[in-house]
């Protein structure tokens, strides 16, 4: 399992700023799996077989404008004068899901260095939200993003790269 600490990041889903972040930004990928016994063989693991992977990024938001929050919130609306969130049973993840570009900030700049970039190509904003106040009363609003594989021809099966497309 690879579980990696971002820190400070420029965050863009779909090509928008989404602001800034409090508290770093968490990325984990780790493999599934089921393990298969014999009886012969009792509680022992005799083989292990790879069932997929699971790709999250959380994104601690600072503050977001209520606009931002329409975005990452499946089933909310009217994200200018009041935010409001509908239960949307059956909603396609995929059809809902676009683009998450991770960039590390360094010495209070968004890198320009390439392998400080990770992406996700088709990633889905869950309704995992966590609400938060932290240092002085600063609202901070945890979104976890989950990696779905991409469809796309030349990227098949691509959930996150580190570096250029």
């Amino acid at each position: 399992m690879v579980h990696e600490d971002l820190g400070p990041c420029q965050v863009k889903y779909n090509n928008v700023d989404l602001g800034n972040t409090e508290g770093g930004v968490k990325f984990t990928y780790e493999g599934v799996y089921k393990y298969t016994y014999k009886d012969q063989g009792g509680e022992t693991i005799q083989n292990v077989i790879s069932m997929g992977k699971k790709t999250e990024v959380v994104i601690p938001l600072s503050d977001p404008a209520l606009a931002i929050l329409e975005d990452v919130t499946p089933g909310g609306v009217d994200g200018t004068t009041k935010f409001e969130a509908f239960n949307d049973v059956g909603r396609d993840g995929r059809a809902a899901a676009k683009e998450l570009v991770l960039t590390r900030i360094k010495d209070n700049a968004v890198s320009a260095d390439p392998l400080d970039v990770l992406t996700l190509p088709v990633a889905f904003p869950t309704e995992k939200i966590d609400w938060g106040f932290g240092k002085d009363g600063q609202r901070v609003v945890g979104v976890t993003f989950i990696g779905l594989p991409s469809e796309v021809s030349a990227q098949v099966g691509l959930l996150w790269r580190i570096g250029p497309a």
